[in-house]
């Protein structure tokens, strides 16, 4: 019988094995192919090429919808799987890890996909589906952004520009794209079926002044950093502190934001100077 330290190393080696693949680019097998999820003719007729963008990566979609159907396999489950080493790696480790607690250490895909069942499973794959996309969006205000840029090429050259301020903004991007970046990121959002806080923040965050929710929070976090000139697109509308205070800061709040304004914009530099990009 192995000892807890030769089941630890057995578990760390395999897991490290299989760690080491995940550089390599994932060979997605075609088991769903042209059973791709369709959109509806408004999202279509709304947002063209933009409907057909999708926030995960191929293996984490596929995997997601085979899950959804009643047919499916564990074998095509796990070829799935396998093709994707980050995700392999994680499903080995949630399968060993102590929330699980099974007896000897799982060093199969097939075994640990068993063990975990469906509903683990599909839960780890949507995680680090969630987990890979956050960290390519700084935040869900973006969303939009990003999805004008991969619509249409022009939308490059608009962000270099600088404008009056944030109305302009969005008007000069309603005059390039039909849509600004707010109605595209609430249409993204409910295309991919993100949750609704998601939604309301890429629809919102420029028009919840004054707001003490989470898109308050967003909005005030843009205006702040707009007024530091750290803005996605330039404009001309920045506010001094006190200004932005009155304007946009519940009076019980201010302290705290005054206190943690000092020296925000060198911290911020500091950050931004330190990105490989």
């Amino acid at each position: 019988m192995l000892s807890w330290f030769d089941k630890r190393e057995t578990r760390r080696k395999t897991i490290q094995s299989t760690l080491h693949k995940a550089d390599e680019p994932p060979q997605i097998p075609a088991i769903l192919d042209g059973d791709e999820e369709k959109t509806t003719a408004v999202e279509d007729r709304m947002l063209g090429k933009l409907a057909r963008l999708q926030p995960f990566s191929p293996v984490a979609i596929r995997l997601l919808r085979l899950f959804d159907r009643d047919d499916a396999d564990i074998n095509q489950i796990v070829k799935l799987v396998q093709s994707d080493a980050a995700l392999a790696a994680e499903i080995l480790a949630y399968a060993n890890s102590p929330l699980i607690a099974v007896r000897g250490v799982v060093v199969d895909l097939h075994h640990a996909i068993a063990v975990l069942g469906a509903n683990h499973t599909k839960n780890v794959a949507t995680t680090l589906a969630m987990r890979s996309m956050l960290k390519k969006a700084p935040k869900p205000g973006d969303v939009g952004r990003v999805g004008l840029l991969a619509q249409n090429t022009d939308y490059a050259q608009f962000i270099m520009s600088v404008y009056e301020d944030v109305p302009a903004i969005l008007q000069a991007e309603r005059d390039l794209c039909a849509l600004d970046h707010c109605d595209v990121g609430m249409y993204l959002s409910h295309a991919w079926k993100l949750p609704d806080v998601f939604r309301d923040v890429a629809s919102q965050h420029h028009r919840a002044e004054g707001q003490t929710d989470i898109v308050g929070l967003i909005h005030l976090s843009c205006s702040l950093a707009d007024d530091l000139t750290f803005s996605a697109i330039a404009h001309r509308a920045g506010l001094p502190l006190e200004d932005r205070l009155a304007r946009s800061v519940p009076e019980a709040l201010r302290d705290g934001v005054r206190n943690r304004w000092a020296g925000a914009e060198d911290r911020i530099r500091q950050r931004v100077n330190a990105l490989d990009f």
